[in-house]
């Protein structure tokens, strides 16, 4: 198969980031395949880098994988300048896409803004290829609830519409929150085109590559620094949805109704995104000399820095939207670092309570979190090697990357077999559905 992936922040394996197709994608190609990655050059944790050098367009390979990098608005914020970036990469994968020497047998379009997914639906006309489309978040919900669009407004009701268009017309959907199909259900009355592929990790236990991998001296250096208190590690986005100025409350909590678990434990937040800088000012602001801020790394690094974590902590916002279940990159590297979690959750049958790998905690809540460290700190030393081990085992048998590569393979064939796939109307007619709705 020849497959196209459109995703606009889409990264290489082993990058710090989002690397769910570029792990995906190393295994297609082991297995005969070959998979494009159309991804924006624009790195959107750091807000800086820009992985196309200056040129407008950027080809390289990783590990097999053909990655198109293209130039796009930098942005800074969820602002204007955000929006222009999705239109600028939407408009110009498009046009990428469709200079492509091999025409693809599938395209790929992977969310969270629905424009790529529009993208896909428009190659998928033109080249009379099947459309797979991939949830990562459900847009436009989640921007509804973290307060980025007003309910019943006008945008709102147009991306409605939009989502729903390309539910109806993709040829199968890729759901990774566990529930998204129930969002499908509300909009189509039906979920038949859904298939679950969560997120996954890549299974290496080379202890030779372990062992030339150098923790950097900064890491060290807060290590050394809290060597005397428990070490609880945050691995991830610094945005909006992820509302880690509630962790900065849960220290401020501790410190003044519990100052015996306060002086035990240390944060140590790791990653980029738009909040960072306002979060370190915060904790600064706020005098909490325990709490740290380590920029983003690679995920090889990534993995013997978790080791050193006592707790690992997945935290979001209190958002309706993540009813629908989560399943975020880093909770399965936090799985298989075998260490207790500390996840927010609005839903209680969730899978670290399932398989007991830690606590959860209700989202927005400081009482809930700092009620939830005090768990794993009263644990005993079973228990908590108990909970390490229950996730490890659960991530290497449910999310190893080399197992959910083939189910999407599989999923591929069956949308390009299948007997009822075709393209139902011109380009031109789809189009008029569209604006017509």
């Amino acid at each position: 198969m020849n497959i196209l992936i459109l995703n606009q922040y889409a990264l290489p394996s082993g990058s710090p980031g989002i690397t769910r197709h570029g792990d995906l994608a190393k295994v297609l190609v082991k297995r005969g395949h070959q998979v494009t990655i159309v991804a924006s050059g624009f790195d959107y944790l750091t807000r800086q880098q820009d992985r196309t050098a200056g040129k407008k367009i950027l080809k390289e390979n990783y590990s097999g994988v053909d990655f198109i990098w293209l130039k796009t608005t930098n942005y800074k914020g969820n602002d204007g300048k955000r929006v222009k970036s999705m239109l600028d990469y939407s408009i110009k994968a498009l046009l990428q896409s469709l200079k492509l020497k091999n025409k693809p047998d599938i395209v790929i379009a992977s969310s969270p803004h629905l424009l790529t997914g529009l993208t896909g639906f428009l190659l998928s006309a033109y080249k009379r290829i099947p459309l797979l489309l991939e949830i990562r978040d459900l847009w436009p919900s989640s921007l509804v609830d973290l307060g980025a669009i007003k309910a019943n407004s006008l945008l709102h009701r147009i991306l409605v519409k939009l989502e729903k268009f390309l539910y109806e017309k993709a040829t199968g959907i890729i759901t990774i929150p566990p529930l998204a199909y129930k969002r499908v259900q509300e909009l189509l009355g039906e979920s038949d085109k859904c298939t679950h592929i969560p997120n996954g990790i890549v299974i290496n236990d080379d202890r030779k590559i372990f062992q030339d991998v150098k923790l950097p001296e900064s890491f060290l250096k807060i290590l050394e620094r809290e060597k005397n208190r428990k070490i609880i590690i945050y691995a991830g986005a610094h945005g909006v949805a992820n509302n880690l100025e509630n962790v900065l409350e849960t220290a401020d909590y501790l410190r003044e109704h519990n100052l015996n678990i306060y002086d035990q434990i240390a944060i140590l937040f790791i990653g980029g995104g738009q909040k960072r800088e306002e979060l370190i000012n915060l904790t600064q602001e706020k005098k909490h000399n325990h709490i740290h801020f380590h920029p983003p790394i690679d995920k090889l690094l990534l993995k013997r820095m978790l080791a050193h974590g006592d707790m690992l902590l997945l935290h979001l916002a209190d958002a309706q939207v993540f009813t629908y279940g989560v399943s975020p990159n880093k909770l399965y590297d936090y799985f298989d670092a075998a260490k207790p979690v500390l996840f927010s959750s609005p839903i209680e049958n969730n899978i670290v309570n399932q398989i007991q790998a830690g606590i959860t905690f209700l989202p927005g809540r400081p009482k809930k979190l700092a009620e939830a460290i005090d768990f794993i700190l009263k644990a005993s030393d079973k228990e908590r090697i108990s909970m390490g081990d229950n996730a490890r085992n659960y991530v290497r048998k449910y999310h190893n990357c080399e197992e959910l590569a083939v189910k999407l393979e599989k999923l591929c064939l069956k949308c390009m077999n299948e007997d009822n796939f075709t393209y139902s109307g011109t380009l031109n007619a789809n189009l008029a559905d569209l604006l017509n709705k």
